[in-house]
């Protein structure tokens, strides 16, 4: 991981700085080139999750988005 993360900082599209609440770990986060690029990929996969929702239904799709969201509200917190 420590690898993949030093080159998405050489790359500019993260940011990592030491958390202040724990000396080992680092706090990461986007630049607004890395929120460029994953916001080009999220674009770009888009249509090819539309495709998924036949598989599974529009429904259940419907069902699991708030689901997702929260996960993510929760990842979000965690991170600060």
């Amino acid at each position: 991981m420590s690898h993949t993360l030093a080159g998405l900082e050489k790359r500019g599209l993260i940011e990592m700085v030491p958390n202040p609440q724990d000396g080992r770990g680092k706090l990461i986060y986007l630049t607004d080139a890395g929120r460029s690029l994953r916001n080009r990929a999220v674009e770009n996969i888009t249509a090819d999750v539309m495709k998924l929702i036949p598989q599974f239904g529009l429904e259940d799709a419907k069902s699991a988005l708030p689901i997702l969201r929260k996960l993510r509200v929760l990842l979000d917190e965690a991170r600060n």
